[in-house]
């Protein structure tokens, strides 16, 4: 995922930098806006940033590849090609910092950290006790807070896990729904996708396992799922074998960039972040102007934050054109 996820990192560092230099600003100087509700406004859009993840939740039936087909998202062979259990959260861990760890949630409350290494060896008996799994890997796809949520298989979930699964993608930034091509549309997967009708513009579909069916018979697949599925574009729709073509795996990481990071959510908090930014701005210009002159000549901290600033809202003005 490259140029949309670069253009939000990019508004991200901005915003971020913006923020950052307001609020030196105001503890630097005697502003009242130390004292009113602003200051605690531009905090909590740097904590909104700060703490955003985005999060891709996959979904699909025993045996269509959902584990084998994360593994190729992350570039690693970190989930045991065997049916999840639990519900299981990969996220990004930068090793010059942090350890590619496993912890468990225990039904218990307990939480247990073991090496990536020994996922494979934990028996079904021994995740009957978990709640569900943090899994932390170095992976350039997870990193600017990209979570990958596995799920159990759709024909296994209790009612509780069932609606937890609702909530991660009403929740979520994605939703990746991978069926087999032997099999592709069963009743299963339809009524599955049904209840999450209003969730289509951010769900991509996978037919896995092409490798299976002859390929006269690939228009047949395409047509079922566009059927079945009530889909009113193929533009959400991708056709692969895991194990040996890699063309549609580049396709999917493109479009869930822009699924991701061109939401229209997304994009409405960045102009939002950015007028607020622009509005306080504009009242500390309106402070530093009732100073007079030789207090502003002799203040080279002030100057040194309105060259700062200025720099700042170019490139937000290019950002916004």
């Amino acid at each position: 995922m490259e140029e949309y996820k670069e253009k939000y990192i990019e508004n991200k560092n901005e915003i971020t930098s913006a923020i950052e230099v307001i609020l030196e600003y105001i503890k630097q100087s005697k502003s009242d806006l130390k004292l009113g509700e602003n200051i605690s406004e531009i905090e909590k859009i740097k904590e909104a940033f700060s703490m955003k993840d985005f999060k891709i939740v996959v979904t699909g039936n025993n045996g269509v590849g959902k584990s084998t087909f994360i593994n190729t998202l992350v570039n690693q062979n970190i989930l045991p090609i065997k049916p999840t259990k639990v519900l299981t959260y990969i996220k990004h861990s930068d090793l010059i910092h942090g350890f590619e760890v496993t912890k468990l949630y225990l039904k218990n409350k307990e939480i247990i950290t073991i090496d990536n290494d020994k996922l494979n060896r934990l028996s079904e008996n021994d995740l009957s006790e978990v709640e569900y799994l943090e899994i932390f890997l170095d992976s350039n796809f997870l990193k600017e807070d990209v979570v990958i949520v596995d799920t159990p298989s759709i024909m296994t979930l209790s009612k509780v896990q069932e609606e937890n699964i609702d909530t991660q993608i009403k929740e979520a930034a994605a939703h990746i729904f991978l069926c087999s091509a032997d099999h592709a549309g069963c009743t299963a997967e339809v009524d599955f996708i049904q209840d999450k009708e209003q969730y289509l513009n951010k769900t991509l579909f996978v037919v896995n396992k092409m490798d299976l069916i002859h390929p006269e018979e690939e228009e047949e697949i395409i047509d079922a799922m566009i059927m079945n599925f009530d889909l009113k574009t193929t533009e959400h729709l991708f056709l692969m074998s895991i194990h040996n073509d890699d063309n549609p795996m580049i396709a999917i990481k493109q479009q869930l960039e822009q699924v991701i990071f061109e939401d229209d959510k997304l994009q409405k908090e960045i102009a939002e972040a950015y007028k607020t930014i622009n509005r306080h701005y504009a009242l500390l210009m309106k402070e530093n102007l009732l100073k007079t002159n030789e207090e502003l000549e002799n203040d080279a901290f002030f100057k040194k934050i309105d060259d700062d600033m200025n720099a700042l809202f170019k490139k937000m003005r290019n950002n916004l054109k």
